[in-house]
């Protein structure tokens, strides 16, 4: 594999650092630092990107730091608010959607890493509600799925979020007790948590925000067969006024500790299975 050459690339777009004490040191140095940045992202396109968004919001009153420690209610309010504003920016490149897996998953990364270097609050935002459902529905989906991965990926109008861990089960999916038992009368799913020790717990965007989670439930067939745990793309709130929908009591749990949710019962369509590992006929 060839190393790729940097020493030629115009890097005039990266402003030089402030004077100031540390000049005696970095004068010693033996290399270009901002040839070396180059080499850390490998990409010199990447790198632009970067700097766009860093340049772009440092000029944003939005994004300018409190001198004072905020409530964790104006934190969440604030963090919010720039997810918005980072969306109606759109820094995707026009392509991006239809690009490779690894070109994209590099790109959003990058973006990704330039947000969080501002305020990690919205990184994680991003990164669970938009990057991590979308590459989901395009993993475990098929095409009926495609509407939320373009309204999520490509549009940015849906947050979502990611519910897996239970509250007496951590990560364990073979332990997971949240069922979505299939009713073939109505053709569709119902979806139930037995008891809070079931109640997914931890989960980001949860709480106030999001308008869909990813759940993971043991799917139950008519006949009382268990067979595994499958994702749903499960609908949580009606996104003109963020009502949450009946059957499902959502909380938020504070600051750093994420949201809770217990479904009481509630049926989605057979359409919010991610069926693409599943061998399953009824639903296919």
């Amino acid at each position: 594999m060839r190393t790729p050459v940097f020493s030629m690339e115009d890097l005039s777009f990266v402003p030089d650092l402030p004077s100031g004490p540390l000049d005696v040191y970095r004068n010693r140095s033996s290399f270009d630092w901002k040839r070396l940045k180059l080499a850390l992202e490998g990409d010199i396109e990447l790198l632009k990107l970067k700097y766009r968004i860093w340049q772009t919001l440092e000029r944003d009153p939005l994004f300018a730091h409190s001198p004072v420690t905020l409530s964790v209610e104006e934190q969440k309010r604030m963090t919010q608010l720039q997810l918005r504003r980072i969306n109606q920016l759109n820094f995707h490149p026009k392509d991006l959607a239809t690009s490779s897996y690894s070109k994209r998953t590099r790109t959003v990364m990058t973006i990704n890493e330039a947000i969080q270097s501002l305020n990690p609050s919205v990184s994680v935002k991003m990164a669970i509600g938009m990057y991590l459902f979308s590459n989901a529905l395009l993993s475990l989906g098929t095409e009926r799925h495609l509407k939320f991965y373009e309204a999520t990926f490509v549009d940015r109008q849906l947050l979502a979020s990611f519910a897996l861990t239970e509250i007496a089960h951590g990560s364990d999916a073979r332990l997971m007790r949240t069922t979505a038992t299939y009713d073939p009368q109505h053709k569709q799913f119902v979806l139930h948590t037995p008891d809070f020790e079931a109640a997914k717990c931890w989960v980001g965007n949860l709480g106030r925000t999001c308008t869909h989670t990813l759940l993971f439930a043991q799917l139950i067939t008519p006949d009382g067969t268990n067979h595994g745990l499958h994702a749903f793309v499960v609908p949580i709130r009606d996104a003109a006024t963020l009502e949450t929908y009946p059957g499902l009591i959502v909380g938020d749990m504070g600051e750093k500790i994420g949201s809770i949710i217990i479904i009481d019962t509630t049926a989605i369509s057979k359409c919010g299975l991610l069926i693409y590992l599943s061998l399953i006929e009824i639903i296919v």
